[in-house]
């Protein structure tokens, strides 16, 4: 359910936001492509800060926000 509502969502925004007009069945393949990268994106993320957790040995706390700004560079 969530990833179909990812691909709805980008789907519409590959459609709806361009100022000219884009056919439906283009929104959807580049929505499908960019869904299936972000989930690529998220399981290598999630891999990476379980093998290596030197963040939170080193920032603490702020580590949060590290990863936050390392997530929205990788998006």
């Amino acid at each position: 359910m969530p990833i179909g509502l990812e691909i709805l969502a980008l789907n519409g925004l590959y459609v709806i936001v361009p100022n000219r007009p884009a056919p439906w069945r283009d929104g959807l393949i580049g929505g499908l492509l960019a869904v299936l990268s972000l989930e690529i994106l998220k399981r290598l993320f999630a891999l990476y800060f379980m093998v290596f957790p030197a963040y939170q040995a080193i920032y603490g706390a702020l580590a949060t926000i590290s990863i936050f700004l390392i997530w929205l560079y990788a998006c």
